[in-house]
């Protein structure tokens, strides 16, 4: 289940978010909110993991476990735990798979594309 909470749009709640993924980091990464196994295995922490929501989309466009998963993702290259130039493709193309499940293929390749031109996350 996913919350408001303040400071950000949404946090998880009721459990932990896991989301298997192709996307393989050089090693497992720990965060107090979230961690990516060597398998690619994303784990969102409940309580914990909180996030902006849906950066240059409107929210009810883009479901939220997408923008959960590509926010870490993109945190983590922020971070420097992943490389932005190597991963950001990969990250890009999952919130288009993860978008399209929930929604329509075409709105999918243009959440997509507005993230890779904002270089959004």
């Amino acid at each position: 289940m996913i919350k408001y909470k303040e400071g950000y749009l949404f946090r998880v709640e009721g459990g932990d978010y896991v989301r298997q993924t192709n996307i393989i980091p050089p090693r497992a990464i720990e965060h107090p909110c979230y961690s990516l196994s060597a398998s690619g295995l994303v784990t969102l922490r409940s309580g914990l993991f909180a996030w902006d929501g849906a950066t240059w989309c409107l929210e009810l466009l883009v479901p939220k476990e997408a923008s959960a998963v590509h926010d870490m993702f993109c945190q983590e290259m922020e971070n420097g735990g992943l490389d932005w130039v190597l991963y950001s493709p990969q990250v890009h193309d999952l919130l288009r798979e993860m978008v399209a499940e929930r929604k329509w293929e075409w709105w999918a390749s243009l959440v997509k594309e507005a993230v890779v031109l904002a270089r959004a996350g």
